[in-house]
C-alpha cells in the first residue's frame, strides 16, 4: 500500500511540473501574459487613463434647493365679453400697467356701439320734437308724473 501511495505522489508531481512549460514555476503566471500566451488565454493589459495635473482657477458654486415667490401678484380679468383672438405678451415676461395683454374680436363690440348710438339718436329725435312744449315723451305717457 505504501508503494502504491508513493507511485501516485510521484506521478502527480511529474504531471504538475510538465504542465508548467518553458521553465516556469507552478506559482508563476505565464511568461507571455498580455500577449495571449501559448494558447491565447492570457489577459490583455489594463487600459489606463493618464492626466496631467496643473493648477487652475475653479469657480465656487453652491446648489441650494428653494422656492420662488412673486413680488407682486395680479389677477387678470376681462372687462368685456368676447372671443379671444390673440395673446399680446410672452409668458413669463414682465408686463407694465396699462399694457395690452389680449386682443378680443371687435366685431360684436362694434355692433353693440352702433346699436347704442342708433338708440341714442332715435331718443334724441323724440325728445327734440317735444323740446318746444317742455314735455318729455315719458311725461306724456304718464300724465301725473313730474307734478307736485
Amino acid at each position: 500500500m505504501f508503494a502504491r501511495l508513493a507511485a501516485v505522489s510521484a506521478l502527480s508531481v511529474v504531471f504538475s511540473l510538465t504542465g508548467c512549460g518553458e521553465g516556469q514555476h507552478p506559482n508563476q503566471g505565464p511568461k507571455s501574459a498580455g500577449k495571449g500566451g501559448p494558447m491565447g488565454g492570457g489577459m490583455p493589459p489594463p487600459e489606463v487613463e493618464v492626466t496631467t495635473v496643473a493648477p487652475q482657477s475653479v469657480a465656487r458654486t453652491v446648489v441650494i434647493p428653494g422656492r420662488l415667490a412673486a413680488v407682486r401678484v395680479a389677477q387678470v380679468r376681462a372687462r368685456v365679453e368676447g372671443i379671444l383672438e390673440k395673446r399680446e405678451y410672452t409668458e413669463g415676461s414682465e408686463v407694465k400697467a396699462g399694457q395690452v395683454l389680449f386682443r378680443i374680436d371687435a366685431k360684436p363690440l362694434a355692433a353693440n356701439v352702433e346699436s347704442a348710438q342708433a338708440n341714442l339718436a332715435r331718443e334724441g329725435q323724440r325728445a327734440g320734437g317735444h323740446a318746444e312744449s317742455g314735455t318729455h315723451p315719458a311725461a306724456e305717457r304718464h300724465p301725473g308724473a313730474g307734478r307736485a
